[in-house]
């Protein structure tokens, strides 16, 4: 194995490194998580050091490639998608998986992005701010019409969160007036699936370590958020729920029959910790301003997409796990970020309405909008084992 060939399983072998520990911490009751970088390192024992420089290293030859370039070799793959990148050889050694060539085909850019982001996400868990690697990716989106699936669009997710508390951090200080809660629209929403957090996608061409600590980094910005008593309202199509329980638990969308019985006993497993997940770990103490609503209709939320929506700053993105989806999220822009507001803001406007009319005059079964903390644990649980 060559001298970069090895470094580039180096880094990815730190990435995994980091993702353990960092998936650790989280964990822990009563993690400190503002310090989280400072208890990674320690926890890596002394190893940090040479880790950053590995890291570094690689990340300076990352942003040194201005794109992935296309094979002059007469078809259409690219040479770059594998070298100097050696995807095919870190696929394989890390986690013993191989993509044929046409599955790498047209995903130069993808698997560079991919490796921008899992530099990023490793320095920033070790406590080294380095803007360098996201920026690049950024501006790579603003080209490719979007973010690859996975790592780093929960990244680019955590980013709003974080750009959200800060700015209403300045509010308070300042004493602006505008409220600026940040508005969700999922169908497979982390507050409530705490597998999301480790689920796969064959499809990915970068090992699993990438999208896992983007999505602990995306959780450890929402918890920050969330603790911090922000303001934030999730809105979830209740028939999604049941298609987020058969993903999460294996389930094919095209499997002839019913399930059997150990893919029951998996979707029985996922559905068993929604409920300490969501009141006990994601909103212990929800305030008065934090809330998840299930769309009963779902004309409610026709035509939008998936979007996470901050006072700024947004993205939308496909979440069906679609095989070969590669670029499926995007930026929302400032215009666009406006209309989506405006949706999300009346069916939070139509939600509280309709609470204070269930209160008034309850009609078990005709609600269009439940909302959960209202309901409680026990009523939320009971809607959850029907779907």
């Amino acid at each position: 194995m060559n001298e970069d060939a090895q470094a580039a399983l180096d880094f990815w072998h730190d990435i995994a490194r980091i993702n353990a520990v960092v998936a650790d911490e989280l964990a822990k009751p009563g993690a400190t998580l503002p310090e989280i970088s400072l208890f990674t390192r320690d926890a890596l024992q002394g190893a940090s050091t040479a880790m950053i420089e590995r890291i570094m290293r690689f990340t300076l030859m990352l942003l040194e490639i201005p794109r992935m370039a296309p094979d002059r070799r007469g078809d259409d793959a690219e040479t770059m998608s594998v070298r100097p990148l050696y995807s095919d050889i870190v696929l394989e050694r890390i986690e013993g998986r191989h993509l044929s060539r046409d599955e790498y085909r047209g995903r130069g850019d993808e698997l560079l992005m991919e490796n921008l982001t899992a530099a990023w996400l490793g320095l920033y868990f070790l406590g080294v701010p380095f803007t360098h690697p996201w920026e690049k990716v950024r501006r790579l989106a603003d080209y490719r019409g979007g973010f690859p699936s996975g790592g780093c669009i929960a990244k680019y997710v955590g980013d709003v969160y974080r750009l959200a508390r800060q700015r209403i951090v300045d509010r308070r200080r300042f004493n602006w007036q505008r409220q600026e809660e940040i508005l969700v629209l999922s169908h497979t929403p982390l507050v409530m699936f705490r597998e999301v957090l480790i689920f796969h996608d064959q499809s990915n061409a970068t090992p699993r370590a990438l999208h896992e600590l983007g999505r602990r980094y995306m959780l450890l910005q929402m918890r920050l958020y969330f603790n911090a008593q922000m303001p934030v309202h999730f809105f979830v199509p209740i028939e999604a729920l049941t298609q987020s329980l058969n993903t999460l638990a294996g389930i094919p969308d095209d499997l002839p029959g019913p399930p059997d019985d150990a893919m029951r006993k998996r979707r029985d497993a996922v559905r068993s910790q929604v409920g300490d997940w969501l009141f006990d770990t994601m909103f212990p103490q929800p305030a008065a301003e934090q809330s998840v609503h299930l769309l009963c209709l779902p004309l409610e939320a026709s035509g939008m997409p998936t979007c996470i929506l901050g006072p700024r700053t947004g993205i939308y993105t496909l979440e069906s796990g679609e095989s070969g989806l590669h670029f499926a999220g995007n930026e929302i822009r400032e215009d666009l970020l406006d209309s989506y507001r405006g949706k999300l803001g009346k069916l939070l406007a139509l939600a509280r309405a309709e609470a204070e009319r269930n209160r008034q005059h309850p009609q078990p079964g005709k609600e269009r909008i439940l909302d959960v903390f209202g309901m409680g644990r026990p009523a939320f649980e009971q809607v959850l084992a029907a779907r």
